[in-house]
């Protein structure tokens, strides 16, 4: 077993081997500020993201559902990664890969375009001005 995957608990585990037998794990992206792990993995020639949520995390439920609700407007355009799997007892989720570069500690942290852009997504979406509702 890889030793990131260490890092998950048994049921996290047992759920990633039934989704993705087999994972490989490529990168891992976990920040180490909060008990959440990160991991870019590969499966059948596939990238994926893992997320897995420690015992006291109350953020994933809430990314798992914006991921069934909220985000496929996104995804249909390539703004956001598709949910391939997840369960939020058991604080996981699996996403197929989206390319792209985080912004915090990158070159482009203090650029203003790329934070209009962001301003512009959210102010859209707010307004109900997303992909699905267009015309």
């Amino acid at each position: 077993m890889d030793p990131a995957l260490g890092t998950l608990t048994g049921q996290q585990r047992s759920l990633l081997d039934r989704w993705l037998p087999g994972v490989s794990v490529e990168r891992d992206h976990s920040w180490g500020l909060v008990a959440t792990t990160v991991l870019e993995v590969t499966h059948a020639g596939s990238r994926c993201i893992v997320k897995a949520g420690g015992d006291g995390d109350h953020h994933l439920a809430r990314e798992l559902h914006a991921h069934q609700h909220w985000l496929r407007p996104w995804t249909r355009i390539g703004r956001a990664p598709t949910l391939a799997y997840g369960n939020a007892e058991a604080k996981l989720l699996v996403t197929r890969f989206l390319p792209g570069e985080l912004v915090l500690g990158s070159g482009y942290a203090d650029d203003p375009d790329v934070h209009r852009q962001a301003g512009e997504r959210m102010i859209a979406d707010a307004l109900g001005d997303r992909p699905d509702r267009r015309a």
